[in-house]
């Protein structure tokens, strides 16, 4: 009786202790579990926020190669698709500095914007800078002609020839005019207050993202309004 005694009591402690081991690793392994999955929705939130920031950057530096689709262009151009397509990018002026651009306040179709990188994106609006072309005035380094683009509701994407002026310490937009959205700009240029914008445009027979049509507008500064000459 003893005997059996003894045997039943090792054979609770036995038990016991192959339970508490059971447990323990049971408990390490769903810790461990824990640890990995949350280390998978950490690389997971990183990689979404990566791509997040992929896509912003996508926007900022936007779709300088976008075009819309055949449309009728300004009758009043100036046929001189020879015209000098080099673009005056230096500035003796930090106020008009290209980051200075990018953080500015531009009015579009009567509304203000101030984009911040380059952009402003609220809905289906977006504006934004196009820094392809930068046409520093060659005679007054307080002023630059820049192209701003922006979309509405139907994705169309229009261009705008804008000035901005630094004379009061940071840019300042003093003239706008809407280009279009059936184009491409290929030239930019200032001096004093002639302003020269070579463009891309479609001819009838033009099938959609090949515009054959190459010309240069004339615009001229007149205070606060650009005239198309």
């Amino acid at each position: 009786m003893k005997n059996f005694l003894s045997v039943l009591a090792v054979i609770i402690v036995s038990g016991a202790l192959a339970g508490g081991v059971f447990y323990y690793l049971a408990e390490k392994k769903i810790e461990d579990s824990k640890d990995s999955l949350a280390s998978q929705i950490d690389n997971l939130n990183k990689k979404v926020e990566g791509d997040t920031i992929e896509d912003d950057s996508k926007v900022t530096e936007d779709a300088n190669q976008d075009i819309g689709s055949n449309g009728n262009q300004n009758s009043n151009v100036n046929n001189n698709s020879n015209s000098n397509t080099n673009v005056n990018t230096n500035s003796s002026n930090q106020n008009l500095s290209l980051a200075n651009l990018r953080s500015a306040t531009y009015t579009i179709d009567g509304a203000s914007y101030t984009l911040v990188n380059g952009v402003y994106e609220k809905g289906t609006k977006q504006v934004y800078i196009d820094t392809t072309y930068v046409g520093y005035n060659s005679t007054n380094q307080d002023q630059v002609a820049i192209i701003i683009k922006s979309t509405n509701d139907d994705k169309a994407i229009f261009r705008h020839l804008v000035v901005m002026s630094a004379k009061d310490g940071k840019p300042k937009q003093i003239a706008e005019k809407l280009l279009g959205d059936k184009l491409l700009v290929r030239g930019l240029t200032m001096n004093a207050s002639t302003i020269s914008v070579r463009e891309l445009t479609y001819a009838a027979s033009d099938p959609e993202g090949k515009p054959s049509i190459d010309k240069t507008y004339i615009y001229k500064l007149n205070t606060d309004k650009l005239v198309l000459q």
